[in-house]
């Protein structure tokens, strides 16, 4: 197995809806079953942040080289006449690559995640990603983000507020993937976040245990 998956959690991957969403041609064709995208603010082109490939090895590694290198990568959808989605990384190197071989099929699975969702950091960037199978899953990694983020103490009790009003800021965008898994963009804001905390102790709507 090919490999540079080190951080994001095992449950995140099984948790992954599969669908068949279209194919993509670079070098022969491979099957898209899973996409989550985001958009570039000043050009609103989308770009994944999760794409699941399957296909011969040749082909996805050849769909994985043209997004690695920044270039725009088209999804083919399965509906007849439906208007092809282009993907356009905004940059080079953003994805963590993984994949392996289907025993039987002589096929390979390549799953790439952005970096900001397979392995986030909280310094020199803008936007994170936050992805999870249920709302109570998400609600804790919001708080860990969140706890990464600030200086000062952040208890999981307060994940529906930072939920609630992280996107009453606009600091936490909800969207959707293609499959319907539910995901978030979160922006590294960290005395935005500091700002809610202190507002909702003042306020009392949360509480220092």
């Amino acid at each position: 197995m090919t490999t540079e998956y080190r951080v994001a959690p095992a449950d995140l991957l099984r948790s992954l809806p599969l669908r068949y969403i279209g194919h993509v041609s670079v070098v022969g064709d491979c099957f898209c079953f899973g996409l989550a995208v985001e958009y570039t603010p000043d050009t609103h082109r989308a770009y994944p942040i999760y794409l699941n490939l399957c296909g011969a090895a040749t082909s996805v590694e050849a769909a994985w080289a043209k997004l690695a290198q920044g270039k725009e990568l088209g999804i083919t959808p399965l509906e007849r006449n439906a208007t092809t989605i282009p993907l356009h990384p905004p940059d080079k190197g953003l994805y963590v690559r993984i994949q392996r071989k289907i025993d039987g099929l002589g096929m390979d699975n390549l799953i790439l995640l952005h970096r900001q969702l397979a392995q986030p950091t909280f310094t020199d960037t803008e936007l994170t990603f936050l992805m999870a199978a249920d709302e109570t899953l998400a609600r804790a990694r919001l708080v860990d983000y969140v706890r990464q983020m600030v200086k000062i103490a952040v208890f999981p009790a307060w994940g529906e507020y930072l939920h609630q009003q992280g996107y009453r800021m606009g600091l936490l965008t909800p969207r959707q993937s293609h499959e319907g898994l539910m995901f978030w963009t979160l922006k590294v804001d960290a005395a935005a976040w500091t700002e809610i905390i202190c507002d909702g102790l003042r306020k009392g709507r949360i509480k220092l245990p």
